[in-house]
């Protein structure tokens, strides 16, 4: 059954709400947003009210700047830091639509459906949805969701694999071995030494009561 209109403003609303909660903790204006996407501020407040669908890409990015994960306008909320500069976040934000245009397309072919049988079954008009196949116009999110169901697939599986929020991950762990003494960095990196590294990931696994236990032991002879 296709999601009726009313449901889709509401889902649009609830975005809308997600986003502005997580601009506010992040202590950002409308306008730095508006700045950061590329956007206008006006349309920027519309995606806060709802009342303009925001797409995946767009998404992507702002949560990057919000500093929140993606799965956070899903119900997840887990802060990370650092961020990309502000000049690649368009050229990623065109790579990314492009990435969802493919994608879609395959999952449309693999489904057996033409432009029009899928435009039709969501609701859409065929000139959007080949837009949207195109790379020609931005996919909104409710739209988006629509189509997951219909082609049987997760809004998980159009999330960028590589975002920034991973790498936000791995750059936290490269600033944790650079904030290491240079002799811990340089004997870390040995090959050499890696088994005793491995032994000391397998202590670190042991219950200290052990530990405690066994240095109380009464020695024999």
């Amino acid at each position: 059954m296709l999601p009726k209109p009313l449901g889709k403003k509401i889902q649009s609303r609830k975005l809308g709400l997600l986003i502005r909660d997580a601009r506010q903790v992040s202590a950002r204006t409308p306008e730095h947003c508006a700045l950061y996407l590329g956007v206008p501020t006006q349309t920027y407040e519309a995606y806060e009210l709802g009342q303009e669908a925001i797409s995946l890409p767009r998404l992507e990015a702002l949560a990057n700047y919000l500093d929140v994960p993606i799965e956070h306008f899903w119900g997840t909320k887990v802060l990370t830091s650092g961020r990309p500069a502000q000049r690649d976040v368009l050229k990623w934000i065109e790579e990314r639509q492009a990435q969802l245009a493919r994608l879609l397309r395959s999952l449309r072919e693999k489904a057996g459906l033409s432009c029009e049988e899928l435009a039709l079954q969501a609701g859409v008009q065929v000139e959007d949805y080949q837009a949207w196949e195109n790379a020609q116009q931005e996919i909104p999110i409710p739209a988006l969701e629509t189509l997951c169901k219909l082609l049987n697939c997760q809004i998980q599986d159009f999330f960028d694999k590589e975002s920034f929020a991973d790498r936000r991950g791995y750059l936290h762990l490269a600033k944790e071995f650079l904030d290491l003494p240079p002799d811990l960095q340089e004997f870390i990196l040995k090959p050499e030494n890696h088994p005793f590294l491995k032994a000391a990931m397998l202590l670190s696994q042991v219950d200290r009561k052990l530990f405690r236990e066994l240095g109380d032991e009464p020695h024999h002879d």
